[in-house]
């Protein structure tokens, strides 16, 4: 019987981390940020897209006052 691997956040997040890291190293990549939305928390939320995908996107307020470029 084949039995799945139930994974909490931490670690499918951890695994996803480690398979990156280890099979292309740094990952630099480039998109358009769209729908960026600052509330008053601080934090930025939006998305990174190109042409045929999308990757929603949360800075932390600690690391959005860090941001060198007006969003």
């Amino acid at each position: 019987m084949n039995q799945e691997r139930i994974f909490t956040i931490s670690e499918l997040n951890e695994l996803l981390n480690l398979t990156l890291e280890q099979s292309v190293g740094v990952v630099t990549f480039v998109g358009e940020l769209a729908e960026v939305k600052r509330p008053a928390s601080g934090h930025i939320y939006g998305r990174i897209q190109d042409q045929e995908s999308q990757i929603d996107i949360v800075l932390w307020a600690s690391t959005a006052r860090a941001v060198s470029f007006p969003l």
